[in-house]
C-alpha cells in the first residue's frame, strides 16, 4: 500500500509537469534531448531559449553554472516560469569550482585558478573565493574572525595619526596620505608597498580604496582619490583602515590571495587538505539576465555567488520564494556616493515583484527597487553594504511598498532608503545593525528634495544602530532621517531601541520641511528637529525632545520618559511592560493610556476612551514586524504535543525557516473543527494555544494555515507521547544507531572496494554529492581515499573519502545498487538507513537476499536499549 502511495505521488508529479508547456532541466540531462521528464535538458539556458509564454522550466536538484538569459518574454497571463522541481532545491551560481591542488608551504595550498574579476581599472578586490558555500577573506590584515560580508569598524585597525601628505586640487584627483599605528611594529620596512588600503576618513561617512606607496614599522602611505576639502573626509587620528594585497599576509586559516600568474593560494579555514572541501570562486556577475524581458516568474530557486539584472523594460517580473546568496562582491572602491558594485537583486522595471524570499551578502545592494509600484514583501535581507555603501533594500520608485521585511546587517549608515519615492510605504519590517563601517543618516533614510506625497513609515521595529554621537565630530547612527528639503512624510506606529543618535531626526539644515506628520512612535532615544516650523507631532513618546515649540505646526499629546523638555509633559515612568528588555507595550494602569488624540486613520480602533500615546495600544495584539512564514513553507512545520490533540493541548512548532516569525494570522486547525488559536513565543519556541476543539479526543489530523488559505495538514515530531495513537507504524524496524560504532567503517571497507572495482571495470559511480549540492563521477580512488571526481556542471575536484557525509555514503551506495545484485542493495539499505532514511532503507533491504540480516542486525531496533 505504501509503494503505491509513493507511485501516485511520483506519478502525479511527472504528470503534472509533462504537457506540451513544460520543461525539466537536471543535471543528467543533455541538450540534445526534448527536455521532457523522461529526457531532461542538461542547462537552464537551453529550455530559455526554446520557451514561449505560457511555458514552466521544472529545475531539478544540482548545481548549475551559468547565467540564464530568457529569448523571449512572457505575456500578461502567461508569464514564463523557472520553478524549482518538486520538493528539490537546484543552485543557479556565478562561481566555478577549483581542482588540482597542492601544497605551498606549511597549511597553504595552491591550485590554478585561470580567470580574474579584476580590471585595469579596478585592479584588485574583484575575485572572490568559497570554501564550503562559505565566503573567505582575501588576505589582509588585521585579520579577522567574521564573515567579510559582515565586518564592522571593530574588525579593522585604527590610526593613532593621519596626515594629508598631497591634497587633490579637486574631487577625484590622485591625494597621498598617511596612517601611523604601533600596531604595524612586526612588518617589515615596505611591507605593504605594492598592495593597497580601505579606510574610513574623517567623519566616517564613507570608504575610499588606495594604493600603498610604502611602509614603515610605524606607519603606512598611499595614495587615493581625493574627496573634497574640509574635516569631514581627511584622514587623521582615529580612522579606520585595513591592508590587503600580498601573498606574504597569508597567514591565518581561511585566507586566500591570487598571484599575477593566475595561481590561487588558500589556507583552509580549518587550516586541513582543500581536497576535502568545495572551493570556489566568482566567475560571472549575474545567475539570471532579464534586461529586455517582462513577465518572467523566478520560482522556489537558490542562488550563488551571482544577482539578478533587469533594465527599465522588465516589468512584471515575479521572484518568489529563491534564496540567493552573495549577490554582489567588491573590494575596489572609488569612495562617496558611488557603490563598489550594483550587482544585486534589481528590479529596475515597473510592476515587479520580490516575495517570500532570502538575500545574503551584498558589497552594494541586497535588493535595488526602482521599478514604479515595486514591491518587495516578507523577504529576509542580510549583511549588505560591506563594503560601506549599499543597503539591505534601496528604493527609488513611486508607489513603492517594502512590507514585513527583516533588514540585518550592512556597513552603509542605512538599511532601507526611500529617496525620491512619492506615496512609498514601509510597513511592519524589523530593521537593524545598520552603520557597521560608517556613521551617520540612520536605518531609514530619504534623501533632500524628497516630495512623499503622503509616504508612509509604520509599523516598523527598528533598533540596534551601530555607531557613536560624540556630539562633535562622529553623529552617530539613527533611526529614521528626512533630510533637508524632505516633504509630506507620515511617520507612525514605529518602535525604536538602541540607537546611537536620534530616534527621528529632522535636521532641515538647507531650506523648510513641510508636510511631515509624526504619530505614535515609542522609543527610549531622543527626537531632534533643527527647525521645527509647520510640522506635527502627535502621541509619541520619546526618551527626550530637543525643542519645545513647533511654529505653525502642532506639538500635542506627547510625552518624555528620560529627560524633561520645556512644556513637553515628563512621565518618570510611562508603565512600559519591559523597559530594559524594550518591551514598549503598556502595562494596565499606564499614564499613557487613554491621553492621545484620535487622528484618523491612524488611529482608528483604538481600545480606550481616547488613543493610547505611543506605538502600543494597550488592550490590542501587538503587530508583527519582520518576516513572517508564508504559505509555501508551512509543508516544513513540525508539531510537538502530548497526548491527543483538545483545545487545552499546548502545540510547540518545529522547523520555521531562520529569521521567520509566525504571522498575526496563523491558525491551527484539529481535524475538521474551526482553525484558530493564540500564538505565543516563550523560551525560544513558537506555541499555539487555544485552538478550537468539541468532543471525544482521539486521533486527529492538525492542521495550519494563514489567514483564510487552505490548510496543510501537519507531521508530529518522531517521539514524541502519543505517536502511535496518531497512526504512527509500531513495527520495529532498524534505526540510525548502529549498535557497534566500529561496523561503519567495516562496511565502508566493502563500499571503497565496490567503487574501485567500478572504476576498473570502466564505469566510473555516478551519484549525488549532497553536501557539495552536486553531482559527480568518482574517476580514481587511491588506497589512501585520495579522490578525483569530475562534476556534472564542468571541472574536476580533488576530495578525500573520509570527508565523505553520511548523506554523500548513502547517495554513493544507491547508485550502485541493482535488484539482480543483492550484495549492492545490502550495501545502499545499511548507508541509507545509517541516513536515517528509514522508508527508502527498507526497500534496498528487502532486495538485499542473504544480506538482510546482516543489515538489521547492525542497527539497533526501535524500543532496543542502547548498548553500554
Amino acid at each position: 500500500m505504501r509503494i503505491l502511495a509513493v507511485f501516485i505521488a511520483i506519478f502525479g508529479i511527472v504528470h503534472a509537469i509533462c504537457w506540451s508547456g513544460d520543461f525539466v532541466v537536471a543535471p543528467n540531462g543533455s541538450d540534445s534531448n526534448p527536455g521532457s521528464a523522461a529526457a531532461p535538458f542538461l542547462t537552464i539556458q537551453k529550455a530559455a531559449q526554446v520557451m514561449k509564454p505560457g511555458d514552466t522550466c521544472h529545475i531539478r536538484a544540482g548545481t548549475y553554472r551559468e547565467t540564464v538569459i530568457p529569448a523571449r518574454s512572457g505575456q500578461p497571463g502567461a508569464p514564463i516560469v523557472f520553478r524549482a522541481y518538486p520538493n528539490e532545491e537546484p543552485v543557479i551560481s556565478g562561481a566555478d569550482p577549483i581542482g588540482g591542488w597542492a601544497s605551498h608551504k606549511d597549511k597553504i595550498y595552491k591550485a590554478p585558478m585561470p580567470w580574474t574579476r579584476n580590471t585595469a581599472e579596478r585592479k584588485a578586490g574583484m575575485d572572490q573565493v568559497f570554501v564550503d558555500g562559505e565566503m573567505v577573506p582575501e588576505a589582509r590584515w588585521p585579520n579577522i574572525q567574521v564573515s567579510p560580508a559582515a565586518i564592522s569598524r571593530q574588525d579593522l585597525a585604527r590610526a593613532e595619526a593621519g596626515a594629508i601628505l598631497k591634497p587633490g586640487a579637486k574631487g577625484g584627483d590622485l591625494a597621498a596620505s598617511r596612517y601611523t599605528t604601533k600596531a604595524l611594529k612586526d612588518f617589515a620596512p615596505d611591507f605593504w608597498k605594492g598592495g593597497f588600503i580601505f579606510f574610513v576618513p574623517g567623519a566616517l561617512w564613507c570608504g575610499v580604496t588606495g594604493d600603498v606607496t610604502g611602509s614603515t614599522s610605524d606607519s603606512v602611505s598611499f595614495t587615493y582619490p581625493w574627496l573634497s576639502p574640509g574635516d569631514f573626509y581627511e584622514t587623521r587620528e582615529k580612522d579606520f583602515f585595513f591592508l590587503w594585497g600580498k601573498l606574504e599576509a597569508l597567514d591565518s586559516p581561511g585566507e586566500w590571495f591570487r598571484d599575477a600568474n593566475g595561481v590561487l593560494h588558500l589556507w583552509p579555514p580549518k587550516g586541513n587538505d582543500p581536497r576535502g572541501h568545495l572551493v570556489e570562486a566568482k566567475k560571472r556577475d549575474l545567475c539570471f539576465d532579464l534586461r529586455g524581458r517582462s513577465h518572467i516568474v523566478l520560482d522556489g530557486l537558490k542562488l550563488f555567488a551571482g544577482g539578478i539584472e533587469t533594465d527599465e523594460q522588465s516589468t512584471h517580473i515575479l521572484l518568489d520564494g529563491i534564496e540567493a546568496r552573495y549577490v554582489g562582491h567588491a573590494l575596489w572602491y572609488s569612495g562617496w556616493w558611488s557603490l563598489a558594485t550594483d550587482t544585486c537583486i534589481k528590479l529596475r522595471g515597473a510592476d515587479s515583484e520580490i516575495r517570500n524570499s532570502f538575500v545574503a551578502g551584498a558589497a552594494g545592494h541586497g535588493i535595488d527597487l526602482q521599478g514604479a509600484r515595486g514591491k518587495a514583501v516578507n523577504n529576509i535581507v542580510l549583511d549588505a553594504g560591506y563594503v560601506t555603501n549599499g543597503n539591505n533594500i534601496n528604493v527609488r520608485a513611486e508607489d513603492a511598498r517594502v512590507e514585513q521585511n527583516t533588514l540585518r546587517g550592512t556597513g552603509n549608515q542605512t538599511c532601507l532608503e526611500l529617496s525620491h519615492s512619492p506615496r512609498a510605504k514601509a510597513l511592519y519590517n524589523d530593521i537593524s545593525h545598520s552603520g557597521r563601517l560608517i556613521l551617520d543618516e540612520a536605518a531609514v533614510w530619504v534623501a533632500r528634495d524628497t516630495d512623499g506625497q503622503n509616504a508612509e513609515i509604520a509599523y516598523n521595529l527598528i533598533h540596534d544602530t551601530h555607531a557613536h554621537d560624540d556630539g562633535k565630530q562622529y553623529y552617530g547612527n539613527g533611526g529614521i532621517y528626512l533630510e533637508g528639503r524632505v516633504r509630506n512624510f507620515v511617520v507612525h506606529h514605529n518602535v525604536m531601541w538602541r540607537i546611537a543618535g536620534q530616534a527621528i531626526c529632522l535636521p532641515a539644515v538647507e531650506g523648510e520641511q513641510s508636510g511631515l506628520q509624526i504619530y505614535n512612535n515609542s522609543t527610549d532615544a531622543p527626537f531632534n528637529v533643527l527647525k521645527p516650523q509647520g510640522i506635527v507631532l502627535k502621541n509619541n513618546v520619546f526618551a527626550s525632545f530637543q525643542f519645545d515649540k513647533v511654529p505653525g505646526g502642532d506639538l500635542s499629546s506627547n510625552a518624555t520618559w528620560k529627560k524633561r523638555q520645556g512644556s513637553v509633559p515628563f512621565v518618570k515612568d510611562p508603565g512600559f511592560m519591559d523597559a530594559e528588555a524594550f518591551d514598549f507595550r503598556l502595562r494596565p494602569g499606564s499614564p499613557l493610556i487613554d491621553q492621545g488624540t484620535p487622528i484618523p486613520p491612524y488611529t482608528d480602533g483604538f481600545a480606550g476612551a481616547a488613543p493610547d500615546i505611543g506605538a502600543y495600544e494597550a488592550g490590542r495584539p501587538p503587530f508583527v514586524a519582520g518576516a513572517v512564514l508564508a504559505t509555501r513553507h508551512l509543508a516544513s512545520l513540525r508539531l510537538e504535543y502530548q497526548g491527543h490533540p483538545t483545545a487545552s493541548t499546548v502545540f510547540t512548532l518545529a522547523g520555521l525557516p531562520p529569521e521567520r516569525k509566525l504571522p498575526a494570522d496563523f491558525k491551527l486547525k484539529i481535524g475538521a473543527h474551526e482553525p484558530g488559536g493564540t500564538v505565543g513565543f516563550e523560551k525560544g519556541k513558537w506555541q499555539v494555544r487555544g485552538v478550537p476543539f468539541k468532543g471525544e479526543p482521539g486521533p486527529q489530523t492538525v492542521s495550519a494555515q494563514i489567514g483564510d488559505g487552505k490548510p496543510v495538514a501537519l507531521k508530529r515530531v518522531e517521539g514524541d507521547a502519543g505517536a502511535a495513537a496518531n497512526g504512527a507504524s509500531a513495527r520495529p524496524r532498524p534505526a540510525a544507531r548502529l549498535r557497534d560504532p566500529a561496523l561503519r567503517a567495516k562496511w565502508e571497507q566493502r563500499l571503497r572496494a565496490r567503487v574501485r572495482e567500478e572504476i576498473a571495470a570502466g564505469r566510473p559511480p555516478r551519484f549525488k554529492l549532497v553536501s557539495f549540492g552536486e553531482t559527480a563521477r568518482i574517476l580514481a580512488l587511491d588506497p589512501q581515499g585520495a579522490m578525483k571526481l569530475r562534476l556534472d556542471q564542468g571541472g574536476h575536484l580533488d576530495h578525500r573519502w573520509p570527508t565523505l557525509r553520511t548523506a554523500d555514503l548513502a547517495e554513493l551506495a544507491a547508485s550502485l545498487a541493482t535488484d539482480a545484485d543483492p550484495a549492492s542493495c545490502a550495501l545502499a539499505a545499511f548507508f541509507v538507513l545509517l541516513d536515517g532514511q528509514a522508508a527508502r532503507g527498507e526497500q534496498y533491504l528487502s532486495k538485499a537476499g542473504p544480506g538482510q540480516e546482516a543489515v538489521a542486525g547492525a542497527f539497533e531496533q526501535e524500543g532496543e536499549a542502547a548498548q553500554p
